[in-house]
């Protein structure tokens, strides 16, 4: 189930995590633009607190890191993996986006035990 958004303040204007620490989900949706609505990013992307993430690295493109004061994730996969440099997730922590790390389906393997 997709977590709810979650605003830091009563205006609406500061987002908090989309995932909790410790918890994870997988989002049946593309992520929509803020405003254009036009979908960005794949379906079913596994989405998870970005303070949870180990083994990645940023990505040498800095358009894939633009924001204005975080990563918007709006030009697509901006972290790597740090053992074999495969892009794998989006992460967007800026002022107007969600605060999420989304995983690429495609690049990882979900298990639970």
């Amino acid at each position: 189930m997709v977590p709810e958004r979650r605003y830091a303040d009563h205006e609406r204007v500061s987002l908090l995590p989309t995932a909790p620490p410790g918890t994870w989900f997988v989002d049946p949706e593309p992520r929509a633009r803020t405003g254009s609505g036009e979908p960005v990013g794949a379906v079913g992307c596994l989405v998870l607190n970005p303070g949870d993430a180990i083994g990645l690295v940023a990505h040498p493109d800095g358009i894939r890191s633009a924001g204005c004061c975080g990563h918007d994730g709006c030009s697509g996969p901006n972290r790597l993996c740090s053992a074999c440099r495969a892009e794998v997730a989006t992460l967007s922590d800026d002022c107007w986006t969600v605060v999420e790390l989304r995983f690429e389906p495609a690049a990882v393997v979900v298990r639970t035990r």
